[in-house]
């Protein structure tokens, strides 16, 4: 895909690849997002079918704006990480964790979120220097956190002086 010029997205090459996006193996519709998987149309010697690179995206509408024919990807988040897996079953990709941050973002220098076993996530914050960050914001950050990590998983959320970093 490449960069819309009117920057509105990208317009996927559909002659050369069919691009899916999929969350746990099922196609997404606009404005969801998932993993990248690449069916080349030209690779008449060594065919990639259904080839996932690891690329999280997000789909876009059938058909730009801008008027190009090509479909289209509103986002491109970059590769995938280690997913949550949950008690219920389900696999939560990092991203959508980080987006609840979002909102105090500019109050943290680092941030760590772990999950210390299927039913417990821990999310250490390390303000900025002479920042404090409002109680009312970290249970706000809990119950969004809460909320996408589903029943039966405990959120722990420590601020903590340093997060020294790991291998």
């Amino acid at each position: 895909a490449y960069q819309c010029t009117r920057g509105e997205g990208y317009h996927v090459i559909d002659p050369a690849v069919v691009v899916e996006v999929l969350n746990e193996d099922r196609p997404v519709q606009p404005g969801e997002s998932g993993e990248v998987a690449l069916t080349s149309l030209h690779a008449w010697a060594a065919p990639l079918i259904r080839y996932m690179p690891g690329d999280m995206v997000e789909r876009g509408p059938s058909q730009c704006a801008c008027g190009a024919p090509n479909s289209t990807l509103a986002k491109v988040y970059g590769r995938t990480h280690d997913r949550f897996l949950l008690p219920n079953g389900r696999s939560l990709h990092p991203k959508y964790l980080g987006v609840v941050l979002r909102p105090i973002m500019p109050l943290l220098r680092l941030y760590q979120i772990a999950q210390e076993a299927n039913d417990r996530v821990v999310v250490k914050l390390q303000a900025v220097p002479g920042v404090e960050i409002p109680p009312e914001k970290l249970e706000i950050l809990r119950n969004g956190m809460a909320r996408h990590l589903g029943e039966g998983v405990t959120v722990l959320i420590n601020v903590v002086d340093d997060i020294p970093c790991e291998p």
